[in-house]
């Protein structure tokens, strides 16, 4: 009798030869060239990352600091999904629009603040019912979609990008660091439209007749409001109301002599639009991994006393009574000027004595 052969194993270990492959095909150039920026951080900068990385997540650890406080829950990772804080809020983008709506409809019931986390969830249940509808009566197509432009992954790299900020201990988040997470909630979207569009196109003739005009004019009201509020949010003021950056430098070169050496915090702007002047960045976002190994060693004013720092400016309140600057400047600020500009911004200039 004839024996059978059994091609299973081999058809199996080339499978996953095959696999192993694609992987090392993929991730080998990705691994080649994290390697090539470790090195030249390393030549360059004497440190394998980014300085302004680090300190991030140094702030995270210290107390009494303006620049937030690290997610140290999960109840607080899955809360930032949620939230409408643009700095904080990856998908702000998407829930800043039901939390206005939200807030414009107690104002209207004349509801206290007291309902709002009750109205923002029924907002949000009746949305992504009507979302659940959309894609069940769409699956076809909006599953086709998906996988075409691979939303999945797109998914998974933006929840990977999301989970490394907040379980990381970094803080100071910033709006464009969400531009991922902006950029998958524009293309699911306009993948939703795009499936109403395909429901309206063969139920409108039946739609008019039953009288359902008025509720599509105010679908496209709302979603034009949407594309409004998009532009809003990822566009700067051109109202002239950033004019005070350029005003700021222009008192300090009024204020200090030429070549003046000014430390501030969060100096990019002014150091932009600063002339004749060298400004120190001393929060350390744009500085060295020298300063920061300065700054938390305790010994940052004598780092800035090595670099001829002749004046500090800046927020008195973040200066003096916040770490970690307030026991790092202590008895090295003499009073020399203070800037104003409208009613809300003041900021002093200090002396620096070494």
């Amino acid at each position: 009798m004839t024996k059978t052969r059994v091609w299973r194993p081999s058809k199996t270990k080339d499978v996953w030869r095959w696999r192993l492959s694609a992987a090392v095909a993929f991730a080998a150039p990705i691994a080649a060239i994290m390697l090539a920026y470790v090195a030249w951080n390393l030549l360059a900068f004497g440190t394998a990352t980014p300085v302004s990385g680090q300190v991030k997540l140094w702030w995270g650890t210290l107390r009494n600091t303006v620049y937030g406080f690290p997610v140290n829950s999960l109840a607080d990772f899955f809360g930032q999904f949620v939230t409408d804080h643009p700095e904080l809020g990856p998908w702000s983008l998407l829930t800043a629009p039901v939390y206005a709506a939200g807030d414009r409809l107690l104002a209207l019931l004349g509801q206290a603040a007291a309902a709002r986390r009750v109205v923002l969830l029924a907002l949000g249940g009746l949305l992504a019912a009507l979302g659940a509808a959309l894609i069940w009566t769409q699956r076809k197509f909006l599953e086709s979609a998906a996988r075409s432009l691979g939303l999945l992954t797109f998914f998974l790299g933006c929840f990977v990008q999301i989970a490394y900020y907040k379980a990381s201990g970094s803080v100071a988040q910033q709006p464009w660091y969400w531009m991922a997470e902006m950029l998958f909630i524009l293309t699911v979207v306009g993948l939703l439209l795009e499936a109403l569009l395909r429901i309206l196109t063969k139920s409108l003739p039946q739609l008019v007749r039953a009288g359902a005009v008025s509720g599509l004019a105010a679908f496209a009201i709302i979603s034009f409001t949407y594309l409004i509020f998009v532009q809003s949010a990822v566009r700067a003021p051109g109202d002239g109301s950033n004019s005070f950056y350029i005003h700021r430098a222009r008192w300090l070169e009024a204020n200090t002599e030429e070549g003046a050496n000014v430390a501030i915090t969060g100096a990019g702007n002014l150091a932009y639009f600063s002339r004749g002047r060298t400004i120190v960045n001393m929060d350390g976002l744009m500085n060295t991994a020298d300063y920061l190994e300065a700054l938390r060693s305790g010994n940052g004013a004598g780092y800035l006393a090595d670099l001829g720092v002749d004046y500090i400016f800046g927020n008195e309140y973040i200066l003096t009574e916040t770490n970690p600057y307030a026991p790092m400047l202590a008895g090295h600020l003499e009073p020399y000027a203070v800037y104003t500009f409208g009613e809300d911004r003041v900021l002093p200039l200090w002396k620096f004595v070494p």
